[in-house]
């Protein structure tokens, strides 16, 4: 079911009269309206505002089905290992390990055939995965500077 289809019915069955404002004339008195006020239909048709919702959950679909591509090239190439990444904060015991999560394998990368490496350079992967691993590097950075402000997470001890 696509976005669009099920935004329509999560409206229709929210309120039964948006099912009726398309067949409406425009701002017909007791014709639904967004939550800013604007109505949703007008002359039988959705107005900016739905075609804008609906817009966005087609766009939301796409990068849905391009994320699961894209995940299942990693996959297929073998790339993917469990991810898991350990920072100390200065004056703590115990550093902080975060876990449950995969990471791109950068040594698996490094020896992929020319074949492979360049099917993914094509298909704008390549980028991706080392903007994934830069992103990976600097995570002591962004850590540190959380607690810098105070935002550091709170500890719970896991014996």
């Amino acid at each position: 079911m696509s976005c669009g289809l099920a935004l329509t019915i999560a409206l229709a069955m929210s309120n039964p009269s948006v099912a009726l404002a398309a067949e409406q004339p425009a701002a017909a008195p007791g014709a639904p309206i967004s939550v800013a006020g604007e109505p949703l239909f007008a002359d039988g048709k959705p107005t900016e505002i739905v075609q804008n919702i609906l817009a966005f959950n087609e766009q939301f679909e796409q990068a849905g089905a391009r994320t699961a591509n894209f995940m299942n090239e990693l996959r297929e190439l073998d790339l993917l290992m469990e991810g898991e990444v350990t920072l100390q904060i200065e004056g703590n015991d115990k550093p902080f390990i975060y876990r449950g999560f995969q990471m791109v394998n950068e040594e698996k990368l490094n020896e992929l055939r020319g074949d492979q490496l360049r099917k993914i350079q094509k298909s704008g992967l390549l980028p991706l995965l080392y903007a994934h691993l830069f992103s990976l590097s600097t995570l002591p950075q962004v850590f540190d500077r959380q607690v810098k402000l105070g935002k550091a997470p709170v500890p719970q001890l896991i014996d």
